[in-house]
């Protein structure tokens, strides 16, 4: 048994691919944490309703739960990078589209929510 400094515990980043795809999942994660707490924080501070609250979260999550089959289905089926590709390419269509909506003072909450199921799916 190897002892605990023979461990080489970042040899998966010897891989430029992987640096790459780690960096890259980072970054998105990061982005996506961002994005949540920015729309969760502008329908409460517009509304101050908590149901209103809830109904965010709930469009936020629901999707996912609801879809998770069929992109399991599809991340078997066809090309992973491209789908990668597709859906961060979306994902970043729809933070602009909030973004801009945010910054012009167009924000609607119906519009925010509509963007939150978009960005679930």
């Amino acid at each position: 048994m190897k002892k605990l400094s023979q461990l080489n515990l970042f040899r998966a980043f010897a891989s430029r691919n992987y640096l790459l795809y780690f960096m890259g999942r980072a970054v998105s994660q990061f982005g996506t944490w961002m994005q949540r707490t920015a729309v969760v924080w502008v329908v409460y501070s517009m509304t101050h309703s908590p149901l209103l609250l809830g109904v965010t979260v709930f469009a936020e999550q629901f999707p996912s739960f609801i879809f998770s089959i069929p992109g399991g289905v599809a991340a078997d089926r066809y090309n992973r990078y491209t789908l990668i590709k597709i859906t961060q390419f979306m994902s970043m269509v729809q933070a602009v589209l909030l973004a801009v909506l945010v910054i012009t003072g167009h924000a609607a909450v119906w519009a925010i929510l509509l963007l939150s199921v978009y960005w679930a799916l």
